[in-house]
């Protein structure tokens, strides 16, 4: 195979793939499978290694709608004989790791199992409350007591609700909650509450997050709703004068929602530089938001050339090693 073979196959299957999530209203995996099929992964571990790469891009990177995790989880139930039969629970552990909501799924479908090594590491990421039932049996009694103790503290009869927490994977807070669903008149209820949260409060971190990009940073306020495209409280903290400032862009490019984009065009992009116009673009290619990437693309008056070498993210699995 050539190159520019090459380059197609994986134009391909991106482009399959991206049609499959995008498209909420139709779970026919036909195509997809039948494409992943006929590449006869098990047979080339280097390849099938790169696919599970773009996997995990997209999901650190995409949008969540309410059946994407769902979506993602059919695929790699497609492939998880095979995922078992080429890869170590070492080798599977790492290629999923930047992901705790997908570990979990893998854990409890008997791709991976928890053993002391995994234990150690899952410790050493700090991830040892999201998977305390799964490492449990491998700490001391003194870590296992300091775990319970500061999940208690924090969620009183904390295993009453854990597991569904897990699967959901979001900040489990009030606000979070209020927030995601876009419930303009408990959000605003919520902060005219006594000892409340004020318009420019932090997100408190969950143990239950499982979203990458949040975990980085606590977010506030208004960068939690431009993250999940909540338009309506967006707008109420845009108007009540929450602050603001370029990085906020790049939450809303994750947040998917056109509408947030076009009032962050009135409110912040007059004044940014095409440094800043190309950073967004990037990151709307790497989430695989590519109407986003063409309204960044159009800004930048991107010619072809450069088009091509800034997309290549997008189009050649050229950064899978990255992020």
């Amino acid at each position: 195979m050539n190159i520019i073979e090459y380059v197609d196959q994986k134009k391909e299957i991106q482009k399959i793939i991206n049609k499959v999530i995008d498209d909420e209203a139709n779970e026919d995996y036909t195509e997809l499978f039948n494409f992943i099929d006929s590449q006869k992964y098990r047979e080339n571990k280097d390849e099938f290694r790169e696919l599970i790469y773009f996997l995990t891009k997209i999901l650190k990177n995409y949008h969540r709608t309410p059946i994407f995790i769902h979506k993602m989880k059919e695929i790699l139930l497609h492939i998880i004989d095979d995922i078992k039969q080429v890869f170590s629970n070492k080798e599977i552990f790492g290629l999923f790791k930047g992901n705790k909501l997908i570990l979990l799924f893998l854990i409890q479908n008997k791709v991976i199992t928890i053993d002391e090594q995994l234990s150690k590491i899952i410790t050493q990421d700090h991830f040892h409350y999201y998977f305390y039932p799964e490492i449990k049996p491998f700490l001391d009694e003194e870590l296992t007591r300091e775990i319970e103790k500061k999940l208690t503290e924090k969620y009183s009869n904390f295993m009453e609700h854990f597991e569904e927490k897990r699967q959901e994977g979001e900040n489990d807070s009030t606000i979070c909650q209020i927030i995601r669903n876009d419930s303009i008149d408990e959000f605003i209820i919520f902060l005219n509450e006594p000892n409340s949260t004020h318009l420019n409060s932090k997100i408190e971190n969950s143990i239950f997050e499982t979203n990458s990009f949040l975990l980085v940073e606590s977010p506030t306020l208004i960068e939690y709703a431009a993250f999940f495209g909540s338009i309506q409280i967006f707008n109420y903290l845009i108007l009540n004068r929450a602050k603001i400032n370029k990085k906020l862009c790049l939450y809303a490019i994750h947040g998917r929602n056109t509408e947030i984009i076009a009032k962050l065009d009135e409110e912040i992009f007059t004044n940014l530089s095409e440094k800043n116009y190309k950073s967004y673009f990037k990151e709307a290619v790497k989430c695989h938001h590519n109407e986003i990437a063409y309204y960044f693309k159009d800004k930048l008056n991107i010619e072809e050339e450069e088009e091509e070498e800034i997309e290549g993210d997008n189009q050649t699995y050229l950064d899978f090693y990255d992020n």
